[in-house]
Parts: C-alpha cells; sequence; structure tokens
C-alpha cells in the first residue's frame, strides 16, 4: 500500500508534468513554423503545417512530398529515411509543386521515448520571401563590385600616381604610375610598404598622411626625387580618411612649373644684378607704389 504522502508527491508529479506538456504544446501551438514529429510510424502535424503546403490535413510523409516538385520529393523521402534509420540530421530548401514558393526543411532525431522506437521531428519554414532577400543582395553586392572594380580601373589608368591607405597609413592600393615611378610590381609596393619619397626622408610621406589623418585636413607638400633616371617634381596630396576609413592620397607632377618658376627667379636676379651695376639710381614700385627694388645708386 502506497502511503498518503506518496501518493499525494505523485499527484503533484503528475499535475506538474502534465502543466509542463501543456505550456510546451502551447508554445509549439503558437510557432509561425511548421513543424511536424514521425513515432513509431505515426505522424502528427502542427495545426499551420498543412495550410503551407496547401494540403487540407497531414497523415503521412507522403502527403508532403505530393506538394513538392518530383525532384524536391524525391530528396525529402530520402532525407527523412536517413534520418529515421541513421539519425543523420538534414538541412534542405524544397520547391513547392505549385509555384516559385520555397520552403526550408529541418529535421532531427528526438530522444527515444520510454516506449522505445525512433522519433524525430521536421521544422518547416517558407523562406521565398528570404531568399528573394537574399538573391537581391547578392545582385547589389556584384552591382557594388563590379563598380569597384570600373573605379580602379579608371584609377589604375590615370597618369598621375594615387594611392590608399587604412586607419594606420598603411598602403593598402596603388595604381600602375605609382608602380611605374618607384619601380616595382604593384603587389610588392603593397607587400613592402614603398612609399613616394626621396631615399634622404623615406618617412615623409607617412608624416603627411598622419597630420591628415589628425587634423581631418586636406595636407599638400612638395617633393623631388628621382623617376626612371630623371630628378622631377611632384605636389603631394594626402585626404584625411572618408566615411569608410579609407585614406586616398594623390601626386600631380609639376617639374614643368617648377623649372618655369626657377627660371622666372633666375632672370629676375639676373635683371637684378644688371640694375645693380648701373651708375644711374634706379628704384623699382609695385602696383601698391610700395618700393619693391632698389640699386646700390639709389641708396
Amino acid at each position: 500500500m502506497v502511503p498518503r504522502t506518496a501518493e499525494a508527491a505523485l499527484a503533484i508529479a503528475a499535475n506538474d508534468e502534465a502543466a509542463a506538456t501543456d505550456h510546451l504544446q502551447a508554445i509549439l501551438a503558437s510557432c509561425a513554423q511548421g513543424w511536424l514529429t514521425l513515432s513509431n510510424g505515426r505522424v502528427a502535424a502542427a495545426p499551420g503545417t498543412a495550410a503551407m503546403f496547401d494540403l487540407p490535413e497531414i497523415s503521412a510523409l507522403d502527403d508532403i512530398a505530393t506538394a513538392l516538385t518530383p525532384a524536391g520529393a524525391k530528396r525529402f523521402l530520402q532525407a527523412v529515411e536517413a534520418l529515421s534509420a541513421e539519425g543523420v540530421p538534414f538541412d534542405l530548401t524544397l520547391a513547392h509543386a505549385g509555384g516559385e514558393r520555397l520552403i526550408a526543411a529541418a529535421g532531427r532525431a528526438l530522444p527515444a521515448s520510454s516506449a522505445g522506437g525512433s522519433s524525430l521531428v521536421i521544422w518547416f519554414d517558407d523562406v521565398t520571401g528570404q531568399r528573394a532577400e537574399r538573391r537581391e543582395l547578392q545582385a547589389q553586392t556584384r552591382r557594388a563590385a563590379a563598380e569597384v572594380a570600373r573605379l580602379k580601373e579608371l584609377l589604375d589608368a590615370a597618369p598621375t600616381p594615387v594611392w590608399s591607405r587604412d586607419a594606420t597609413g598603411r598602403l593598402t592600393w596603388c595604381n600602375r604610375r605609382y608602380a611605374e615611378i618607384v619601380e616595382r610590381d604593384a603587389g610588392e609596393v603593397i607587400a613592402a610598404g614603398t612609399e613616394l619619397a626621396s631615399a634622404l626622408d623615406p618617412e615623409q610621406p607617412r608624416r603627411l598622411a598622419a597630420r591628415a589623418r589628425e587634423t581631418g585636413l586636406r595636407q599638400e607638400e612638395e617633393r623631388r626625387f628621382v623617376v626612371q633616371g630623371e630628378r622631377r617634381s611632384f605636389r603631394i596630396v594626402e585626404q584625411p580618411p572618408g566615411n569608410a576609413g579609407v585614406q586616398v592620397g594623390h601626386a600631380l607632377d609639376i617639374t614643368a612649373e617648377a623649372e618655369a618658376r626657377n627660371e622666372l627667379e633666375r632672370h629676375i636676379t639676373a635683371h637684378a644684378s644688371v640694375l645693380e651695376m648701373m651708375s644711374d639710381g634706379i628704384a623699382i614700385l609695385g602696383p601698391d607704389t610700395h618700393l619693391t627694388f632698389y640699386n646700390h645708386a639709389f641708396r
């Protein structure tokens, strides 16, 4: 005879188990996904699962197979067989026979019940919209990649050196002209971090780039270095990083401009020397009538 206290304890445990079961069933019933269980050959499906496949009801796995394309039905039944016989889980995307709808199916084995036999659960989810969104995102990614490739081709064909840096100032890309000037392959330039700089001050470019990052302002300076055996002048420009954190720079060949400026300075100096040697006093006023030059005789 079972003591009254034991009977009470068993009753409470039974009630708790029943309440927990009811709670879980309520959760499953409210789940947006469809599902079914297969235990000892018996199929039990959630209320909304049949509607997902446009079926009046689901009493067997073959009912679901009839709602799929022939290829999808074959894959589904084979996957269920492997899950039931060997416990092999599966994740499939199945095409509905009635059109372009796609349904994801995920099968998993369940722990064996006290009655013995195998049990499994299959979850279903209509992923038609997700697949469309994913395809659109993939298309957008392809378009963006094509645009980046096009822009790189344009910059690669530019007659002036162009380069980019990461947030630390390290070179991440350079165009063909940059590589030609430093006489290295573009891949070697990036790997070695080869800068457009003179051998006397190789850190000068990095300092200019750092100043642009720190101030958030465009930075410029002129540099002279040897390019393919010829000494040339460049105006180096480093931009501050953009929204993507990429820092872009370019160099303008101003050799002709610098030579013209130097030639003008030489003419001015020579002209001043001639005026200085004259015995007559000479004074030159600027547009604002201020004295800009006078020779020794004028003093």
